[in-house]
């Protein structure tokens, strides 16, 4: 993106700012010096990381960087440029509504790696008490089987009513956890979600919609915001 920068030629004397098509104006009118040329004075071309290349359009200009007369240079974000004979001081902010805004993208990463993780750990404990559950009912079987089964001994009826109780015991304890845990798991899944949706959101502050489902390396595939327009960045 190229940047053209001068005064403006409608006679309010004003700094003209021109991204393509797109056009703004800076300051109060009569701010800018007559000794900075009209709609063309100085060009900026964005290399990326605050980093431009300066370019003056007309010999006949004076355009200084941090005190020093340039006809080209590379410069940064904050570095002091001015202009014409009178040293127009050219304000960085004056360029913020034609320029997009570069955002920081990596927090989103561990906002996505815990929300996975996470989401994760709740489905795998899900798991082993599914396990669990079928397990209790091998047990019960296997109570069953001794109930059924001949052998009228001491021994064989003491073992067969301590695995029938410990098969009826521990079905009970499992089903009351499984009730238990059939409202919780969901409430849990939810609260993570919502703090996900809150926390999986444009780092532009200006802009601060959520992101969607998508994973953190698709999200990162993008060059920009989809609703902002703010560069992506992870630097």
């Amino acid at each position: 993106m190229e940047l053209i920068i001068g005064r403006t030629n409608d006679g309010t004397n004003r700094l003209h700012i021109q991204a393509g098509k797109k056009e703004t104006v800076y300051g109060s009118s009569g701010s800018v010096m007559q000794s900075v040329s009209r709609m063309n004075h100085f060009s900026l071309e964005d290399k990326g990381q605050g980093q431009w290349l300066l370019k003056n359009l007309n010999p006949a200009n004076e355009t200084f960087v941090n005190g020093m007369s340039v006809d080209t240079a590379r410069v940064k974000t904050g570095d002091r440029i001015e202009l014409g004979s009178e040293h127009y001081r050219f304000e960085w902010d004056s360029i913020a509504e034609v320029t997009p805004t570069t955002i920081n993208l990596t927090p989103l990463k561990y906002v996505w790696e815990n929300y996975h993780n996470e989401r994760l750990r709740i489905q795998k404990q899900q798991g082993k008490f599914n396990a669990i559950s079928r397990l209790t009912g091998v047990l019960s079987m296997v109570g069953m089987v001794f109930a059924i089964i001949g052998g009228t001994s001491d021994n064989v009826n003491v073992l067969r009513l301590v695995i029938i109780g410990a098969a009826i015991l521990l079905t009970i304890i499992v089903s009351i956890v499984a009730y238990i845990n059939a409202s919780k798991v969901p409430q849990k899944l939810d609260a993570l979600d919502r703090q996900f949706q809150m926390s999986y959101v444009c780092p532009n502050k200006k802009c601060g919609m959520f992101m969607g489902n998508q994973p953190y390396h698709v999200l990162a595939q993008r060059s920009q915001c989809p609703h902002c327009k703010a560069k992506y960045s992870e630097k």
